[in-house]
């Protein structure tokens, strides 16, 4: 099996990957991380690492997986740095209004990550439960049901908040 060789286009690999994924890279970095800045850097270090490593796919859905993988990882990595954990989102920052409505985007990302990133994934990105699987290195039925688990804490999550 040969590698995957895009449909030729204008302009240079470079332009179709950052046309293809730039803005997928960012939502997932904005949501897993909700800094966006810090979902700017994590761009700029994933199309930075495709050029440094040059990887040959197999497929476009192969393309797409290693892009998502390499965003959760420097995402991670992200979060597991002192100078991130020092830091404060915005959204926590006493001054801000509280009383400000709820959207079903707030409540998924108020999850703890392991859940929010499989909700945000699934029903935001539009992966099937096998491309999660895959990008995030876990059997489909691990991903089944983490995304149960994950419904149920958002149900609950909305319950509380709707009756508090």
């Amino acid at each position: 099996m040969g590698s995957f060789q895009p449909t030729a286009g204008p302009g240079t690999a470079g332009d179709r990957v950052v046309e293809h994924y730039a803005d997928t890279i960012y939502r997932v970095a904005v949501h897993y991380l909700k800094v966006r800045e810090e979902a700017e850097d994590i761009v700029h270090d994933v199309l930075l690492k495709w050029l440094e490593k040059a990887p040959s796919f197999h497929s476009e859905e192969h393309e797409k997986a290693w892009f998502l993988r390499v965003t959760v990882n420097a995402c991670k990595d992200r979060r597991k740095s002192a100078y991130f954990a020092r830091r404060v989102a915005l959204d926590r920052c006493p001054e801000l209004p509280a009383d400000s409505p709820s959207t079903l985007l707030e409540e998924v990302l108020s999850l703890p990550a392991q859940y929010s990133t499989l909700l945000y994934l699934h029903y935001y990105e539009g992966y099937s439960v096998r491309e999660i699987a895959q990008v995030m290195g876990k059997g489909e039925r691990a991903v089944q049901s983490q995304l149960y688990r994950a419904r149920q804490k958002l149900k609950q999550e909305m319950e509380e908040s709707e009756h508090g």
